[in-house]
C-alpha cells in the first residue's frame, strides 16, 4: 500500500491566525536613557558591604559556637542550669552588627 500526497495547489490558503496574535506580532523596541550613579555611593557601599559581611560572619561563628556548647553541655541543659556563657551573646551581637548595616544601607539608597 502506498502513500500518496495530495496535489499541491499553486494556490495557499490565507493564515487562519493574524499577525496581531500575541507571539506573532513584533512590538518596537523601546530605548531608555542610561543610569547615572554617584561615585561616592560606591565608597559607602562598600563599608556597608564590609559590615553587613563581617555581622554575617559573627553570627555564624555564633551559631556554631552555640552548637558546640549545646553538644558538649547538653546534661547541664536538660537540668535547667543555666547556658553557658558566650555563644548566644556572640550570636546576639552578630545579628546586631547585620542589621545596624542593613538599615545604613536603607538610609543611604534614599
Amino acid at each position: 500500500m502506498a502513500l500518496f500526497m495530495p496535489p499541491s495547489s499553486a494556490q495557499r490558503e490565507p493564515d487562519p491566525w493574524p499577525q496581531e496574535r500575541e507571539g506573532y506580532y513584533q512590538p518596537t523596541p523601546v530605548a531608555y536613557a542610561p543610569v547615572h550613579l554617584h561615585s561616592s555611593a560606591g565608597k559607602q557601599s562598600v563599608a556597608i558591604r564590609r559590615a553587613e559581611q563581617i555581622g554575617s560572619v559573627v553570627a555564624g561563628g555564633g551559631i556554631i559556637w552555640t552548637a558546640y556548647a549545646v553538644a558538649h553541655h547538653s546534661a547541664e541543659i536538660t537540668r535547667l542550669v543555666l547556658f553557658p556563657p558566650g555563644p548566644l551573646e556572640v550570636l546576639g551581637i552578630g545579628v546586631l552588627i547585620w542589621l545596624v548595616a542593613k538599615l545604613c544601607r536603607a538610609a543611604a539608597s534614599r
